[in-house]
């Protein structure tokens, strides 16, 4: 991709030659990169989602956490950033919840942080790059697995879960 042009400042009177070119090109360069930055999926509860005291060692579903989203680009055309932002609280000390996201059957780690506060509600974020995804439609899901630790982890009316994907172009 090409780097933005500086635009002119126009005060007074018609567009020199000069300036209408450089008008057109970042046009053009705006124009482009809103389409390739276009196909962009976002979720947000507040207090809307919910895990009832999980200690899954392997991913389940965090319930109300999903929606429909379309991946255009086949698997080598593009790949998907991920970012989780989201609050929790773990009923025992030194519990770990791992995060992520399922797209298609797969999960994919996204987030994971051990836990010290019992019954406080923290947040957790992350990101990553998922790639070899096929173009169509998804129904992606927050997903929840305990890592480490003995406690059980919780969504409530008291938390907050956001989760964006942004089809990245290669």
């Amino acid at each position: 991709m090409s780097t933005a042009p500086t635009l002119p400042t126009f005060n007074t009177g018609a567009l020199t030659p000069t300036q209408l070119s450089s008008l057109v090109t970042g046009i053009t360069f705006a124009t482009g990169l809103a389409q390739k930055l276009a196909n962009i999926g976002v979720f947000n509860s507040i207090g809307g989602c919910t895990l009832a005291a999980s200690t899954s060692a392997t991913y389940v579903d965090v319930t109300g956490a999903s929606f429909s989203w379309t991946k255009l680009g086949d698997g080598s055309a593009s790949n998907i950033l991920a970012i989780l932002l989201l609050s929790c609280w773990t009923s025992v000390a030194a519990t770990q919840p791992t995060f992520g996201v399922g797209i298609g059957g797969t999960d994919y780690d996204v987030a994971s942080m051990t836990v010290n506060p019992v019954s406080s509600h923290i947040s957790i974020g992350g990101g990553r790059s998922i790639t070899g995804v096929a173009a169509g439609a998804y129904t992606p899901k927050l997903r929840f697995k305990r890592a480490a630790g003995t406690g059980g982890v919780n969504i409530d009316t008291g938390d907050t879960v956001s989760m964006i994907l942004i089809e990245v172009p290669l």
